[in-house]
């Protein structure tokens, strides 16, 4: 598994930062987030990266495939049905159901403003180490 920085005072959803190119990104467990059991993590530990602003990262079990979802082909779910509404829709991909997880919505706010500073201060010991290292 990739190598993570974990700062004190993380939220315990967010797994540690993944520094990626010079920028450090936020990794978030799914299985911490969504209350179920804890996954081992070892060399084939997969990270999803999302683009975006913020960016971060989905710490999950196995990634199976990636997918354009066709337009107008999910399933809305009911506003309240999941925390934060952060499952926005569902799919049916011929295998089974597959939710729809929104990255904006994945934190609550008081997690997504520590996660900010943090995400701040790693910013500052990634260009610390980036002019240390350079001749």
């Amino acid at each position: 598994m990739a190598s993570l920085s974990q700062p004190p005072g993380l939220p315990p959803v967010i797994a540690g930062f993944l520094n990626l190119g010079g920028f450090g990104v936020p990794v978030v467990r799914l299985d911490r987030l969504f209350g179920l059991p804890a996954s081992p993590l070892d060399l084939s530990t997969a990270l999803v990266v999302l683009r975006g602003t913020p960016s971060l990262a989905l710490m999950v079990d196995e990634v199976v495939n990636v997918r354009e979802i066709p337009p107008d082909s999910d399933m809305a779910l009911a506003a309240g049905t999941t925390l934060n509404d952060c499952a926005t829709g569902a799919w049916d991909d011929g295998r089974g159901l597959v939710h729809i997880l929104s990255a904006g919505r994945l934190l609550i706010e008081e997690e997504r403003a520590r996660l900010e500073e943090l995400q701040e201060q790693m910013q500052e010991r990634i260009a610390a180490m980036a002019e240390v290292a350079a001749p």
